[in-house]
């Protein structure tokens, strides 16, 4: 069970499907924190509300985790793809983001989690490359012609 666990954390990339299984796992992840900051729009619009005055505090909260989710559902949905650029973007904003989630321990988990996936994300999508050159390499000029 262990094992199971070590392997979604800090995945083994031995070829182009542990690659894609790799990103996947890292897209899952950037897809759900991308929710968490959509849903935390709507609570804080929604509080807003039904409570008015809505402060400058919520207003900036809101607008913060929109871009947030935006920027992050963006690089899910690139990543998704293999590229290598967007998943280094990934590791880059999560980056950028972390200091920004030092007033919550549980912000800080969250954010260090997304760390690691982009992380296993770049590892991933350098290693897809490396294994579809490998075998593009070992390719006939016939079966070069068919794709």
């Amino acid at each position: 069970m262990l094992r199971r666990w070590r392997q979604r954390i800090w995945p083994t990339i031995t070829d182009s499907d542990s690659a894609y299984a790799a990103v996947r796992g890292a897209v899952k992840i950037s897809s759900a924190w991308a929710a968490v900051n959509l849903l935390l729009v709507v609570a804080t619009v929604h509080l807003g509300l039904t409570h008015p005055p809505i402060s400058f505090g919520q207003i900036d909260l809101a607008v913060g985790s929109f871009v947030e989710a935006s920027i992050f559902g963006l690089l899910a949905w690139k990543v998704r793809r293999m590229s290598r650029p967007w998943a280094i973007t990934g590791l880059a904003f999560t980056i950028v983001m972390m200091p920004f989630a030092l007033n919550s321990l549980l912000a800080i988990l969250f954010h260090a989690v997304v760390l690691i996936a982009f992380i296993s994300a770049v590892r991933a999508t350098r290693a897809f490359r490396r294994f579809e050159a490998e075998r593009v390499s070992q390719l006939t000029d016939a079966e070069r012609l068919m794709e």
